[in-house]
């Protein structure tokens, strides 16, 4: 398994693009992409996507890149390195927050990384429960 620049011309060429498009992803799925045991997964049985797993082409994914973070599958060249350290961000975000809380830290990681919110007015309302 190895980097194939064909399979990857669709990904994001600016941390604004990728940024846009996983926080678009994350706020219109609004739940996470687990396996049985409830651990984050690149893509779930279900179709789900994580934050990373949204910016992966269906040609390029490989069920081995389950367990594995981006940054060590970039540091394996299996993914572009592009954007690494936003999308480790993005990560931590699907893994670890609640989904009530995305968009909140969403509009945190785009303040702190200086990049535009556009989502001020997406989806529902998060409803804490």
């Amino acid at each position: 398994m190895s980097y194939d620049p064909k399979l990857w011309e669709d990904f994001p060429k600016t941390e604004q693009e990728c940024f846009d498009r996983v926080a678009e992803h994350l706020l219109t799925q609004n739940c996470r992409s687990v396996d049985q045991e409830e651990n984050c997964v690149y893509r779930d049985e279900q179709g789900r996507k994580c934050a990373a797993g949204c910016l992966i082409p269906d040609k390029a994914y490989s069920a081995k890149f389950e367990g594995d973070t981006w940054s060590r599958l970039s540091h394996r060249v299996i993914v572009p390195f592009a954007h690494r350290g936003l999308i480790s961000n993005l990560q931590c975000i699907h893994d670890n927050a609640l989904e009530s809380s995305w968009k909140k830290r969403l509009k945190n990681l785009a303040s702190e990384r200086r990049l535009e919110w556009k989502f001020e007015n997406f989806g529902k309302e998060n409803i804490s429960v």
